[in-house]
Order: structure tokens, then sequence, then C-alpha cells
């Protein structure tokens, strides 16, 4: 997300509730990719199993499982990346020129529109939701194997163990917080905020997260 475009071509009432709404789309689709990610670990799972040979009580050393969490992180990286390039998303540094040549304030709504889709979302952007997801998924599971303190090995039915609660544990994860805390909001007023929830209801529920975003930022 290009965040000057909006501090430079939306309305100052619109801009942070613009800003902060878009900041809760990267996080979902980080969510998104997270699920993904952890999906295609337990399909990995044979890397470390000789192929799916090993019993539940079959021991594998940390040692395995470390290398297979480095294969795994590779892997969704690149499918991740290969998956992103299918979808066509104008790259940041296109979209800076773009922003610099024309002039936005003067263009036709439909233009205008057609420009705010790949400013105010584009392949940098859908690639960091992606990469801090995948590390977010790894990173959990070798935090689970980090805080056991019975033993340096896992057998198979401790790694599903693990596989198990973390996919509850994303289940279980609430929305991205998008009004800040209690002693931190992130909204100058009630008014705002509540115009910011509003907005981001909707928009999960549309067909289309950004689009919804844009028809926000140029009603009148």
């Amino acid at each position: 997300m290009i965040s000057n475009f909006i501090e430079d071509n939306i309305k100052d009432d619109k801009a942070n509730i613009a800003f902060h709404s878009m900041l809760f789309y990267n996080d979902i689709r980080a969510q998104k990719y997270q699920a993904n990610s952890l999906s295609v670990m337990r399909k990995n799972l044979d890397w470390i199993t000789d192929g799916g040979t090993l019993k539940n009580n079959d021991e594998v050393c940390t040692t395995a499982i470390f290398a297979y969490m480095e294969l795994c992180m590779a892997e969704l990286m690149h499918k991740g990346v290969e998956e992103i390039k299918r979808q066509s998303l104008i790259k940041n540094t296109e979209a800076v020129h773009n922003l610099e040549r024309i002039k936005f304030k003067r263009l036709k709504m439909a233009d205008k529109k057609g420009v705010m889709k790949w400013a105010l979302w584009n392949y940098e952007d859908e690639v960091l939701a992606m990469s801090a997801s995948v590390k977010k998924a790894v990173g959990n599971c070798i935090a689970f194997i980090l805080e056991r303190d019975d033993g340096p090995n896992f057998t198979v039915a401790d790694i599903e163990q693990m596989f198990e609660q973390i996919k509850e544990d994303i289940s279980n994860q609430k929305l991205p917080n998008v009004i800040g805390d209690e002693d931190d909001r992130v909204f100058d007023t009630e008014e705002e905020e509540t115009i910011a929830l509003d907005l981001i209801s909707k928009a999960m529920y549309s067909e289309n997260y950004i689009e919804t975003v844009i028809d926000f930022c140029l009603e009148a």
C-alpha cells in the first residue's frame, strides 16, 4: 500500500479510515496465508517420516525437524510468490512511477478507481503479507518444539499434535485489531472509529474488499 497516495489524494476526513482499513486487509491476507502454510507443511510430513513408513511412536530427532521446517519455508515462499505472480498485480516501482506522471485529482471517476486499485494494494503488498504469514507459521512450530521440556526427540504423534494445536490456535485467532488499545487508539473520535468499523464490516462481506474501500474514499 502506498501510504503517501492516501495522504496526498484522499480527503482528510477519510484518509485515516482508508489507511487503517487497508492495514486490516493486510492482516486478513496474512491470516489466510498462515492457514494455507500449515496445510502445506502437514502434507510434506512424509519428508521426515520416510515416506509415511514411520509409526506414531517412532522418534524423529529435532535436527531433522528443523531441517524439514527450513525446507518447508523455502517451498512455501516459492509457491506463494508463484501464486501471487498469477494475480497480475502491478509492481510497486511501476505504481510509484505511474503516480509521479499523472494528476490524480484531474482524472475522471472511472480512471481514479483504476488508479486506486493498484495504489492501495500491489504486488509487494501481497508478497509481504504472504511472507509474514509463512514466517509466523514456521515460527509457531519452532516455538512449540523449543518449549518442550521432556526430551530432545519428537515422535510422529508429537508432530501431529503440534500441527493440531497450531491449527486450533489459527482457527481461534481473533480478527485483527483495527482500533488500537485502550490507551493507544488509532482514531481521533468515536465517530471516526464507528465509520471505520462499518466500512471494514461492509468490505469484508462484499465481493471485493478493495473496491469497497475505494468507493468509500471517492463518494461525496
